[in-house]
């Protein structure tokens, strides 16, 4: 397809004279990605068409991140792809790549953090304070660039269903690993660490949790009392899902306060803020209206009232926000 060779080899030629330099590739992606005519005039149904039936597409790499998500070019040291997003909404992350990335197709609420960290734990873990620093409304033709490690924490909450991204970005870059998500009030982790046999264990205890079993609060309990902090972590975040303010639930959080001591409250939070984000995520499941999706990612993403109508305002600068969020309420109480 013409659009997708353009864009591809104009990135190229341009990182080739910066001598492939990183630091150089989000400005040129994002550059790249505001002339092309892939993201600004190209038919869904004709890239559609080229995908489902040319001879030679790019190799693909299936990834658990986009639904799907197609790779369109392939260049020296960096790729095009296309991520197609129906009910997901991204973790609070940062990149071990860069890049960027331009709205094709629907519409997110772009949210984007701080995060100061105060410890340390492990390669895997560390703990600090998450801070909300914006929210912007991204529509289609929208242009972000993606710059590597903490300095761009961000998340997507997806209205339209599908909205579909176009992201050019290089490969992994080693020095700014691990890629780390994060969970308010302020952990960040390393969702890919995922060692061995802990990680087996790991699915066993799922599998006995799933079923019932009482073998799970023994053998939880049991772990527990000689984990190191990422694995209390795993561990907890588990037991958490499972019977809410249960005796057994809270002696896990005993034996890991014995063992860490206040951290072990943190990750409490952590979950308590995640089942909140998770209820407003499984009513998006069934929401399709990007009227009523906006306002749920309103929710689950701002930090307070004045936030909310204050991104309302920018949406609807003619409206009255509270008597919206009135009224968003009362549709979706019915809905």
């Amino acid at each position: 397809m013409k659009a997708i060779q353009e864009l591809g080899d104009s990135i190229a030629r341009a990182w080739l004279a910066c001598d492939y330099a990183d630091e150089a590739f989000p400005e040129i992606a994002s550059r790249a990605l505001r002339e092309s005519a892939l993201l600004q005039s190209t038919p869904q149904s004709e890239l559609n068409q080229w995908f489902l039936t040319e001879t030679y597409i790019p190799q693909q790499q299936f990834r658990d991140f986009g639904q799907p998500n197609l790779t369109l070019y392939r260049g020296h040291k960096f790729y095009i792809e296309l991520l197609f997003w129906l009910d997901s909404t991204t973790a609070i992350h940062q990149h071990s790549f860069a890049g960027a990335f331009g709205v094709y197709r629907g519409s997110s609420l772009h949210t984007q953090y701080d995060f100061h960290c105060d410890r340390v734990i492990s390669s895997e873990l560390i703990v600090g304070d998450l801070a909300f620093r914006s929210s912007n409304l991204l529509k289609q033709g929208d242009v972000q660039e993606i710059l590597p490690g903490n300095s761009y924490i961000h998340s997507l909450f997806h209205l339209d269903r599908p909205s579909i991204t176009l992201v050019v970005r290089t490969h992994a870059l080693s020095r700014t690993y691990p890629q780390y998500s994060y969970r308010r009030p302020g952990i960040g982790f390393d969702p890919f660490y995922k060692p061995e046999p802990f990680s087996t264990r790991l699915r066993l205890l799922e599998g006995l949790r799933n079923s019932s079993s009482e073998d799970f609060w023994d053998l939880t309990r049991e772990l527990l009392s000689h984990c190191d902090p990422w694995m209390t972590f795993s561990l907890l975040g588990m037991a958490y899902v499972h019977e809410a303010g249960s005796a057994a639930r809270e002696q896990l959080f005993e034996v890991a306060r014995k063992r860490h001591g206040p951290i072990t409250d943190m990750f409490l939070q952590s979950f308590e803020e995640r089942n909140r984000e998770g209820n407003i995520i499984a009513r998006r499941q069934t929401i399709w209206d990007p009227e009523h999706r906006f306002f749920l990612a309103l929710l689950l993403n701002l930090p307070d009232r004045r936030a909310i109508y204050q991104l309302i305002t920018e949406k609807h600068p003619e409206a009255d926000p509270e008597a919206l969020v009135l009224r968003w309420i009362s549709e979706l109480s019915t809905a």
